[in-house]
């Protein structure tokens, strides 16, 4: 009992240093972060804009439309590889129409990703599937060129083209595509499927 009457005394005595310390650690632990923080969202897809299925979602100057979705048996392709038993090939068929004056740059840099309820995330175009070809192109603008640079669909026109993923069989049905925009990111658009 006497323990504790000393101890109480002493932490009243020192209150205010305790507090300060308290106070200061704070400071010194939030202030060598956050940089680290700051890079952390600036360089990962944070923030999704959700798409409701059949709908539009506007990113970099473009509309997005998710097409369709097609579950394919890998053992139906040519893939000139290996791939797990128990996987699937999920395409994601996609429009994107640029409105004027969109950065031809910037919209070729899409990325696309498949995400799961769990929040798991896949690649588009995992080496497994370097050989498929799905009679679409694969990236997001019409074309390029050394000498003419990124050339797209004219504005408001629709330039189509598909992304492919390496999913496990139980994760093909509930998967969501998403298309993030590196230099807008944490924002990305995550589309709903039907």
């Amino acid at each position: 009992m006497n323990v504790m009457k000393s101890l109480h005394r002493w932490l009243r005595a020192q209150r205010g240093w305790l507090v300060g310390g308290v106070l200061v650690g704070s400071t010194v632990l939030l202030w060598t972060t956050w940089d680290a923080w700051r890079d952390y969202a600036r360089w990962r897809p944070l923030r999704p804009a959700d798409v409701a299925a059949g709908e539009g979602g506007m990113l970099g100057g473009a509309e997005w439309r998710l097409g369709s979705v097609e579950i394919l048996d890998p053992k139906d392709l040519a893939l000139g590889r290996r791939v797990p038993d128990d996987a699937v090939v999920l395409v994601a068929h996609y429009a994107m129409t640029p409105a004027t004056g969109a950065d031809q740059k910037l919209l070729a840099s899409c990325d696309g990703r498949l995400s799961d309820a769990k929040g798991r995330h896949w690649e588009e175009y995992p080496i497994e599937l370097s050989r498929l070809h799905l009679g679409e192109p694969r990236g997001c603008v019409a074309e390029l060129s050394a000498d003419a640079g990124i050339r797209s669909a004219p504005p408001g026109a629709p330039w189509h083209f598909a992304h492919a993923y390496l999913v496990p069989s139980d994760v093909a049905l509930g998967a969501m595509p998403e298309l993030i925009l590196p230099k807008l990111q944490p924002r990305y658009l995550r589309f709903q499927r039907r």
